[in-house]
């Protein structure tokens, strides 16, 4: 019931949904900075990708109700459960367990699970790319 309609006016405009679907992608392939960070050694740098991962992934719901208003039906709704859950998932990082004990026991699955839906996101991102422009 939360709905702008300036937003949806402008969500059934064929450039709008294309524009913002290319950003709504861009935000998700600088996600994978950090991952890609990680496979080095510059620490400093790593420090900081992770802050802005964090915050931009955390934000990134309101980037994907600007490209899209609703969860949509069939695959659009499974990517977009994967990617809310993703986000879901990666707000409850271990930065929320002050018992660091217990952080090093729940880093690794969580990790599993948050890059799993990441894997998956993009897979499923992948495919509706594909499906815009076969169809359109």
């Amino acid at each position: 019931g939360w709905e702008w309609p300036w937003l949806l006016a402008a969500q059934e405009l064929e450039a709008y949904r294309r524009r913002s679907g290319v950003g709504l992608l861009a935000f998700v392939a600088m996600q994978w900075a950090l991952p890609v960070l990680r496979m080095g050694v510059d620490f400093k740098a790593i420090r900081v990708a992770y802050r802005w991962h964090r915050w931009a992934g955390a934000l990134s719901p309101v980037l994907f109700y600007a490209h899209a208003s609703w969860l949509g039906v069939g695959y659009l709704a499974a990517l977009a459960s994967v990617y809310l859950a993703g986000v879901g998932v990666g707000v409850l990082d271990k930065t929320i367990l002050p018992n660091l004990a217990l952080r090093d026991r729940y880093v690794r699955p969580w990790m599993v699970v948050h890059v799993a839906l990441a894997c998956l996101m993009v897979g499923l991102t992948l495919f509706h790319v594909f499906v815009v422009f076969a169809y359109s």
